[in-house]
């Protein structure tokens, strides 16, 4: 099955808002801990690049444990802790 264009566009189109926050909170902390706290600007881009190195291997890792788990009450962690009512299915 292929995907349209317009579903693609519109699907990539959710992820704008996510990204313009990353973003913008990377932006705004590089200038507060350069020009207000003082520190180099190289020691905080390396602490940000850490933490971007650390969130990328750590993510699949949970999202594997998570989407695997299984309970006595059925389904995956997040499904477990989320009211029936929110549920999908």
């Amino acid at each position: 099955m292929r995907l349209r264009t317009s579903d693609k566009l519109l699907y990539g189109l959710g992820a704008t808002a996510s990204g313009v926050k990353a973003r913008g909170l990377s932006a705004f902390m590089m200038l507060f801990y350069n020009q207000v706290i003082g520190l180099p600007a190289a020691w905080v881009g390396a602490a940000i690049m850490v933490a971007l190195v650390f969130d990328a291997i750590v993510d699949p890792l949970v999202g594997q444990i998570s989407d695997n788990l299984r309970t006595p009450w059925g389904g995956g962690a997040i499904r477990s802790c989320t009211p029936r009512r929110f549920r999908w299915r």
